[in-house]
């Protein structure tokens, strides 16, 4: 029964704040490149950017913010 399972294949290099940027259905390639100024401008803390992009209905959670932001993200591996 179990002789044809395959491992999930690792998304590698997702980063889970750029991906839920790029699910949005109104998301261009320029809200993209915002998007990755706002996680290198140390203005915007974790919280603040998270909330931020709440607002605009794109869901990110603090934690993914702090993840990129100290190179912890899959994206940064």
């Amino acid at each position: 029964m179990l002789e044809d399972l395959i491992p999930a294949r690792k998304l590698a290099h997702s980063c889970k704040v750029i991906e839920r940027v790029e699910e949005h259905p109104d998301t261009t390639e320029k809200d993209v490149e915002l998007v990755r100024q706002y996680l290198d401008d140390p203005n915007w803390g974790d919280v603040a950017l998270a909330n931020a992009l709440t607002k605009k209905g794109i869901i990110v959670n603090r934690d993914s913010v702090k993840r990129h932001r100290e190179k912890r993200c899959p994206c940064q591996q």
